[in-house]
Formats: C-alpha cells, structure tokens, sequence
C-alpha cells in the first residue's frame, strides 16, 4: 500500500532489493500508467536486472491476467462486503488486512497448483 504513485519506484527497489535473484522477475507488465513509465522506476528496474518492461492496452487491464486475478483476489477479501468501510477503521489498519489477505490466499490450497497452496509450492 502506498499514499502516492510517487511512491512505486521505491517500492519497486525495496521489493526487488530483499527478493533473492533466482526469484527476481526479468520483465514487468504493466497498464501504460504513466507511473509505470517513469524514467525513476525505469532506472530501478534496470538496477536489479529487469529486462523489459511490457505494456498492455490502456483501459484493458484484463490483459495483466495474473497480476490483475490476484490483486481482484486481495481487494475482494479485504473489502468484503464493506467491513473495513462499516467498520470505519483508521486507513491505517488497511495495510494489515492486505497483509493478512494475502497470507490467507498464500495458505489456501488453488486448484491450479493441484491442490497446493502456493505458500507450500515455494
């Protein structure tokens, strides 16, 4: 989670930076947000190695499949049916609960690892 979009570049190095290199992705795909263009995230990428950065349609965000599936996937646990916004916790709590999605959806076994979880797989 960040405040601004000014923030990816950073967060984009302090990913890169603890991910161990057999893990590192050598390409990016992203939705041409202007971000994602920047020439700061550009020289990140290019510091830890990644190759390319590919682009999908502007507005067809779809095409970033699994990035997208898995990001739809979060956003809906969090959000579920409105619990953070009913519950009206501090912005400050949202972080957590993306932290505890996303261990949740790490543990859960998918159908496409044969019933593993991914957190098992790794």
């Amino acid at each position: 989670m960040h405040a601004t979009k000014d923030e990816i570049p950073e967060i984009f190095d302090r990913v890169l930076s603890q991910t161990p290199d057999c893990h590192k992705p050598s390409v990016v795909m992203s939705d041409c947000a202007a971000e994602y263009c920047a020439q700061q995230l550009r020289e990140v990428l290019r510091k830890h190695k990644v190759d390319e950065i590919l682009h999908s349609n502007e507005h067809q965000q779809f095409q970033n499949s699994r990035a997208e599936k898995l990001v739809n996937s979060i956003s809906r646990k969090i959000r579920g049916p409105g619990m953070l916004l009913q519950s009206q916790m501090p912005l400050e709590f949202w972080g957590a609960t993306v932290v505890l999605a996303t261990d949740i959806y790490n543990c859960t076994p998918h159908r496409s690892l044969g019933m593993e979880s991914p957190h098992y797989r790794r």
